[in-house]
């Protein structure tokens, strides 16, 4: 299952409750797409071949660091 999701409000850092720090990014799921196990990685196989193709058309790389962390270590 494949969700796409749009925020809904800016991320913004969150305490937990055992004192560690997280982001936290609101967001509202607007479209599902069920797909059957089987075709999970064909599907892999194919985004790979995409971004490889893609890094060869425009001579960039994806970021270095992600874009959504789950955590904040050194922040």
């Amino acid at each position: 299952m494949i969700d796409y999701v749009a925020l809904t409000q800016p991320r913004s850092t969150i305490e937990n409750a055992d004192g560690s720090r997280a982001v936290a990014v609101p967001g509202q799921v607007v479209s599902r797409i069920r797909i059957p196990p089987e075709q999970v990685f064909e599907l892999a196989k194919a985004l790979t071949q995409q971004l490889k193709a893609w890094e060869q058309e425009t001579g960039r790389k994806p970021p270095e660091r992600p874009l959504f962390r789950h955590g904040l270590q050194g922040e």
